[in-house]
């Protein structure tokens, strides 16, 4: 087994080391030291920056929201669900986007996306508790009903309703990890997606960084977005290789993993949201857009 493959798995199961495509609460961060109360990093990471290894990338992201709850729960979570449609289809037409130009490669170049459509899930089967063996399955289904149409651009973030306990390798959503992004085979296509639980109750107070619970919901779900762009299959990844797209593997995190802070961006629809600031290997700090003082924008191609 190669390092990095045993450093996929232990990530997990032990916790030794952070699993690139999970976000964690900051209690739970095992790559560094990191106070709690405050989000101080006390120990930095080790040169960071991120490589490419040759995997997809998402050049226009394309957003579908599945929204997972029961037929009676539907009329409590549509208020939410209305904001995080109107927040997709404003930040994936922004400055938050443009600067992740830098992560192009070759004839793959990373552009704006736009927002296509939702569906609300319903839970069918009236339990509460899933893991990711029942999310994929239930993702390759709806592909099969052509209910959703994967495409290397498509991305289906799956945000539960309240009260869903999400199992990922055995640990539990908002008492150990906050949100993960994930790739399943279907049909010699890939269907990349992200696992977002409601943000109240446990999640609430380990993760985001944000003053109330819409921003941090806003900060993961795009935290779990650019993570998607820049490495969609990486999770798939056994190696240092192909399906493993802008990794750092010196620190074993993706893009996002190397930055805790929040900031807020003007998306499309000129409002202000949070989101979640990212690595730059050219500006070699973490940004949400470029500054055009300090790390201005590079010449389009």
């Amino acid at each position: 087994m190669t390092p990095f493959t045993l450093t996929w798995v232990l990530a997990i199961l032990v916790i030794g080391e952070i699993n690139a495509s999970t976000i964690f609460r900051r209690d739970q961060l095992p790559e560094v030291s990191i106070n709690s109360n405050t989000g101080t990093r006390l120990r930095p990471f080790v040169n960071p920056a991120l490589t490419y290894f040759g995997g997809p990338i998402v050049e226009n992201i394309e957003v579908f929201p599945i929204f997972y709850a029961t037929r009676r729960q539907r009329f409590s979570f549509k208020p939410k669900a209305s904001l995080i449609v109107q927040f997709y289809t404003a930040i994936v037409d922004s400055l938050y986007l443009d600067w992740l130009s830098e992560y192009s490669v070759l004839s793959k170049r990373i552009g704006r996306g736009r927002f296509i459509d939702y569906l609300v899930g319903y839970n069918r089967v009236n339990t509460f508790s899933l893991n990711e063996t029942a999310i994929e399955n239930y993702l390759t289904t709806l592909a099969d009903s052509q209910l959703i149409q994967p495409n290397p651009n498509r991305y289906f973030p799956i945000h539960f309703a309240p009260g869903y306990s999400i199992t990922f390798r055995g640990y539990k959503s908002c008492e150990i990890f906050c949100a993960y992004h994930g790739a399943v085979n279907w049909k010699e296509k890939k269907i990349y997606y992200g696992v977002i639980p409601d943000q109240s109750g446990g999640c609430a107070t380990g993760c985001g960084s944000g003053n109330t619970t819409i921003d941090n919901y806003f900060e993961l779900s795009s935290d779990v977005l650019v993570r998607t762009i820049t490495d969609p299959a990486g999770p798939l990844a056994k190696s240092f290789e192909a399906p493993l797209g802008w990794y750092d593997a010196n620190n074993y995190v993706e893009i996002g993993g190397l930055c805790i802070g929040q900031q807020t961006i003007v998306g499309g629809d000129n409002r202000a949201y949070a989101v979640k600031e990212q690595w730059s290997n050219r500006c070699k700090k973490c940004i949400v857009k470029y500054n055009t003082t300090s790390c201005p924008p590079i010449s389009p191609f």
